[in-house]
């Protein structure tokens, strides 16, 4: 008989009432975390490898003759003629001709120019609380 899948709800519910890992034995514990470990690391493994082989396609240089005319006539270098390069112009052409938000976000992030990721620390803020107990 093959063992029930729960949702991620269900498990909140199982594991308030009781079913927790720290409500375990031990033993069964480690078990079902080492488990966990080894789907994780070979989950990890698989990432590592599609994120690899993404950025080996990214790096494959351009061969066809008339995309390689049309990057030199925009002054893009030989060095830069990459499957990078074509994925990010395709991207900033579709921005221009349609206005796509999503894809005008896209470029903008890659760019480095998010402004939710920056963190400005150069002039910290010092805040100086006082109860009436000091």
């Amino acid at each position: 008989m093959p063992k029930k899948s729960y949702t991620a709800e269900e498990m909140k519910v199982r594991r308030d009432n009781g079913f927790g890992l720290d409500k375990m034995p031990v033993d069964k514990a480690r078990k079902i975390q080492s488990k966990g470990g080894k789907v994780s690391g070979e989950v990890k493994r698989t990432n590592k490898k599609i994120k690899e082989t993404l950025e080996f396609i990214l790096s494959l240089p351009v061969n066809d003759p008339k995309v390689k005319e049309s990057l030199k006539k925009i002054g893009i270098e030989s060095d830069y003629m990459t499957q990078q390069t074509l994925g990010c112009l395709a991207t900033v052409k579709r921005w221009q001709k349609t206005g796509d938000p999503t894809a005008m976000a896209v470029v903008r992030d890659s760019a480095g120019q998010k402004e939710a990721d920056k963190l400005d620390i150069t002039n910290p803020v010092q805040i100086k609380i006082e109860d009436e107990f000091s």
